[in-house]
């Protein structure tokens, strides 16, 4: 069974208008007379008009709800003023400010750079070619098909200055028939390189010598290039004989003679006399010698002496005026003291032997006199020089320090 649902009454209204503040009331100017009257929940009713009671039947017994009669409308009394409610001002509300837009900067533009168009290559202008003169002139020692002693050194004379020695030097080469000493190709001029083992040769070897020139540059000189021609680039081939080698000791004025090892001849000797020493170190015989050869004091510049002999079996050994021959005027100090004025003084038995059993290019070794042999004093004569000095007259010497092997 639900609750009867009733409209308010105008003394609800009343009561109502209690609630309301007081200085409400008299700002809005409003008086509780009765014009308007607040209805509770159900809305502003004019006065005189009678609000209808709407009565909620209660249900039967029976379940059926029989209607009343319509119940009238109370008449407000006349001294209860009906007060009119005062709308609830809306309080005003500040706009709120617009934040100031933040100006948007553009970003800057990045400007474009046009790619540099590449410049057209020049041509590039052909050299000038520099005018060539062909080098042929050659001279090689020893000769293709010659035989020759143990101690020749090979020697290859150009008719050209060499400037470009280093490039000449590294197209030369030596082999041989036998397993060959290593050696060391020097210059003693811009013209002249010889080649010299660290020991005599082999003997009864055949030995080849290589060179290819052809289209090397030698030398710049005057704005023109020398250039091998095909006369530089050749191969000759020489053989050595027997191994002949004297030994010469002043201290007991002897001289020995081995051929391949073994000792041939021994024989006394006079070297020679104080102010006229005989040098000490290797000399390599150059072929030259004579059965009779006329020797004068005037020959040596001398002026406190002098003498014009016929000298048997004389056989040079230095440009100086050295030779090794027959004495038969000094037989008495051969083999006992010096006396000569620096030759090697022999028995003339002894001479002839020696006259007759050498070639060019053996070798006679002087120990003892205390004179040294010059390195320059004839051909050859670079045997005299140390390995260390012969090594640094390489053009190769700076690049290839190494010892050059065959």
């Amino acid at each position: 069974m639900s609750a009867a649902r009733t409209r308010p009454t105008p003394a609800d209204a009343t009561a109502a208008t209690q609630f309301i503040h007081p200085r409400l009331q008299r700002r809005a100017g409003l008086l509780l007379s009765g014009s308007l009257v607040l209805a509770l929940g159900g809305g502003l009713v004019a006065p005189g008009t009678a609000a209808a009671a709407t009565t909620t039947p209660s249900p039967s017994a029976s379940g059926s709800t029989t209607p009343g009669p319509a119940s009238p409308s109370p008449t407000p009394s006349p001294s209860t003023p009906t007060a009119t409610p005062s709308p609830t001002p809306t309080p005003t509300t500040k706009p709120t400010p617009k934040p100031t837009p933040t100006p948007t900067t553009k970003p800057t533009p990045t400007p474009t750079t046009k790619p540099t168009p590449k410049p057209t290559p020049k041509p590039t202008p052909k050299p000038t070619p520099v005018p060539r003169v062909s080098v042929s002139g050659v001279s090689v020692t020893p000769s293709g098909g010659s035989t020759v002693g143990v101690g020749q050194l090979i020697k290859i004379r150009f008719a050209q200055p060499i400037r470009y020695r280093a490039a000449a030097e590294r197209t030369l080469k030596v082999t041989g028939s036998v397993r060959l000493p290593s050696g060391t190709w020097a210059w003693t001029d811009n013209r002249t390189v010889l080649f010299r083992p660290v020991t005599w040769w082999p003997a009864h070897a055949r030995i080849k010598v290589t060179m290819q020139l052809r289209g090397v540059i030698l030398d710049r000189r005057n704005g023109k290039e020398y250039v091998g021609s095909s006369a530089l680039s050749r191969a000759w081939t020489f053989n050595t004989g027997r191994a002949v080698i004297a030994y010469i000791d002043d201290r007991s004025h002897r001289m020995t003679v081995r051929i391949d090892g073994k000792v041939a001849r021994r024989m006394g000797v006079s070297l020679g006399k104080a102010g006229f020493l005989t040098r000490s170190g290797v000399k390599i015989l150059t072929g030259e010698k004579y059965e009779v050869r006329r020797m004068t004091s005037q020959q040596l510049g001398l002026t406190n002496e002098t003498y014009d002999l016929q000298v048997p079996y004389a056989v040079r050994l230095t440009p100086t005026g050295e030779f090794v021959h027959g004495a038969p005027w000094a037989a008495a100090r051969i083999g006992r003291y010096d006396g000569s004025h620096g030759c090697t003084n022999l028995q003339v038995a002894d001479a002839t032997w020696f006259y007759q059993n050498i070639r060019r290019g053996d070798v006679v070794v002087t120990v003892g006199t205390g004179r040294a042999m010059e390195p320059t004093n004839g051909a050859n004569a670079e045997w005299n020089y140390t390995a260390s000095q012969w090594r640094a007259k390489s053009a190769l010497t700076h690049t290839a320090p190494a010892k050059k092997k065959i």
